[in-house]
C-alpha cells in the first residue's frame, strides 16, 4: 500500500475550502470513510476516493438552482422595488461577506439569502399592519 502523496494533501485541502467544509465535517468523514484522523494517514487509494467523494460534494454544492434565482429576483423585486440588482448584490456581501452577482452563489448560499430576503419581506408586511 503507497502513501498519500502530498499532491493529493494539497487537493484535498483545496477541495475542502472550495466547498466551505467546517473542519468537524471533514474529520467526521476522514473518520466515517477510512477510519482516520487525518489526511496524513490515507494511503494513496484511500485519498484518491476521498478526493472523488469531494469533488462528488462540490459539483452538488457548486450553482444554485434555476428556481432558486427565481425566488431571489421575486423577493428582490417586491422588497426593494428600485435597482434591484444593486440592493441584492449588497444584501449578498452583507450576508455572504463578498459581492458577487446572484448567480454566481453556491446552493448554500442561495438558501441562506433567501432565507434573508424572506424575513425582510415579513418584517415588512407587519411594519405595515
Amino acid at each position: 500500500m503507497y502513501p498519500i502523496s502530498e499532491g493529493q494533501i494539497k487537493k484535498i485541502h483545496v477541495i475542502k475550502a472550495e466547498i466551505r467544509m467546517s473542519e468537524e465535517d471533514y474529520r467526521a468523514m476522514l473518520k466515517g470513510m477510512f477510519n482516520v484522523g487525518s489526511s496524513k494517514e490515507l494511503s494513496f487509494q484511500q485519498a484518491k476516493k476521498m478526493i472523488e467523494t469531494l469533488i462528488k460534494l462540490y459539483k452538488k454544492e457548486a450553482g444554485l438552482t434555476p428556481a432558486q434565482l427565481s425566488r431571489i429576483n421575486h423577493l428582490a423585486d417586491e422588497i426593494y422595488k428600485t435597482n434591484t440588482y444593486e440592493r441584492v448584490k449588497e444584501c449578498i456581501e452583507r450576508n455572504i461577506g463578498y459581492s458577487v452577482p446572484p448567480s454566481a452563489l453556491s446552493k448554500r448560499e442561495a438558501t441562506k439569502i433567501i432565507n434573508v430576503l424572506e424575513g425582510i419581506k415579513k418584517w415588512l408586511q407587519k411594519k405595515q399592519k
